[in-house]
């Protein structure tokens, strides 16, 4: 329809000037002509005039809503962002970093909320703080993560948010439901890229803080500079990456992802023409993905050691990765393990500040086994591919002698599991056809 529009009155207007020309050429400038003289027809030249002052009149309003339809059309197109009722400022906001999400509190209508920010995802209030806030969205659309799995979501525009004293208005987001992210505490929001968009932001996990301003010559810790590019609508922040001095690959910066990085199939399967040694890769079978739109289905799920990894202006050594069914690579939380970035959206610039004392940036062995938390119980979603006696969704229900019931909050079991998954020696008992036991060892590889 829009196109229609976009085409009829451009089409109006340039048939209603051919009009007016012929018009004036064939009977306005004879009537004119006529006027001195006694025995012209004044009647029949006020009517020629007045028909004339009317097809000028027609041909400036179609001119005119050509003007504005071809404006309003353009502005829809175009991408919707917050923008900061403050001109300038420098602001800095304490965050949590729970469950390798970073979590910061924001206000609305003078209320405080627990908001992820996730440059990965669009901004999106969970369904309870819409209907609490009794918002109506503009339109539905389609929308999915991974690759896989889709929804409909509304989009909504959000008049106000604060962080602090500094105002975002007019923020664009959808509604979601987040429910299977409060397992450490509730989370009534995504501050996805789309938000973010218009400032710098600094984010120093060790010190457990974001820094944001209008202006990057405002900040600090401002090392190792790359070009940054924003994709689509959403402006998510890409950096360019090498796989192994030869493969260049485009990588998203996606804070709501844990992994270092993850590659995506298309790029590892031209790596295993030129840069990747056969030896150097390794199957499992599970579900390789969840999120805001739930599981993938299982599936055979590749690995691979990476000998050197380039992020923009930064290098690290033995990476083993998963690779992903997206259709990009990521680099995610692990990453901030290290470096102390800075994205500037504005200049389009990334920078990544060497950590002192930082964790060790490499991931030297492999874990063939990997556990989920349904309704507080520990399951295995990730198995070795040729697995005969173990099967997916086995229940653990004991990891180093340690009972997994004996846990108050889901909380505290992922991280009871996060450190034995890190260990050199972790042993499993598994629940096999609800009555037989077996212990297993994780094998690193």
């Amino acid at each position: 329809m829009r196109k229609i529009v976009l085409y009829l009155f451009p089409i109006l207007f340039v048939y209603s000037c051919k009009e007016l020309t012929e018009f004036y050429t064939k009977e306005y400038k004879y009537s004119h002509a006529l006027m001195p003289h006694a025995d012209c027809d004044l009647k029949k030249i006020k009517i020629v005039q007045m028909k004339y002052k009317l097809m000028k009149i027609k041909t400036i309003f179609l001119a005119l809503m050509f003007f504005v339809t071809t404006n309003v059309i353009a502005q829809k197109d175009k991408p919707i962002y917050s923008y900061v009722k403050q001109r300038t400022f420098l602001e800095t906001q304490k965050i949590d970093f729970v469950d390798n999400r970073i979590i910061l509190v924001v206000q609305i209508d003078g209320e405080n909320y627990n908001f992820i920010l996730d440059t990965g995802a669009p901004t999106a209030l969970d369904n309870k703080l819409v209907k609490k806030l009794n918002l109506t969205p503009r339109r539905i659309v389609e929308a999915g993560t991974g690759g896989v799995q889709k929804d409909s979501v509304g989009l909504y525009i959000l008049p106000s948010l604060k962080i602090k004293e500094i105002e975002f208005v007019n923020t664009l987001f959808s509604n979601v439901d987040l429910g299977f992210l409060s397992e450490c505490g509730h989370i009534d929001g995504i501050l996805g890229a789309n938000f973010i968009a218009n400032c710098v932001w600094q984010i120093d996990l060790p010190k457990k803080q974001i820094t944001f301003s209008n202006n990057s010559k405002k900040l600090s810790n401002l090392e190792n500079k790359a070009k940054m590019e924003l994709y689509g609508k959403q402006s998510s922040p890409l950096i360019i990456g090498v796989v192994n001095n030869k493969i260049e690959e485009v990588m998203l910066f996606d804070t709501g992802d844990p992994a270092l990085f993850s590659w995506r199939k298309a790029a590892y399967k031209v790596g295993l023409k030129s840069a990747i040694k056969k030896e150097n890769t390794f199957k499992t079978y599970g579900s390789p993905y969840g999120g805001v739109f739930g599981q993938e289905p299982n599936d055979t799920i590749n690995y691979v050691f990476i000998d050197k990894l380039e992020i923009g202006s930064t290098i690290m050594d033995s990476i083993i990765t998963q690779v992903s069914n997206d259709n990009m690579s990521r680099f995610g939380v692990t990453y901030l393990e290290n470096y102390i970035v800075t994205l500037d959206f504005p200049k389009k610039r990334f920078y990544a500040k060497s950590i002192e004392n930082s964790k060790s940036q490499t991931r030297p062995f492999f874990i063939e086994y990997s556990p989920k938390i349904i309704n507080g119980k520990v399951y295995l979603d990730e198995i070795p591919l040729n697995e005969k006696e173990i099967t997916l969704n086995s229940q653990v229900i004991e990891v180093n002698g340690v009972r997994l019931d004996s846990f108050k909050s889901e909380c505290e079991l992922k991280s009871f599991l996060k450190i034995c998954w890190m260990s050199d020696k972790t042993r499993l008992k598994v629940l096999l056809d609800n009555s037989r036991i077996i212990e297993i060892g994780i094998a690193k590889s």
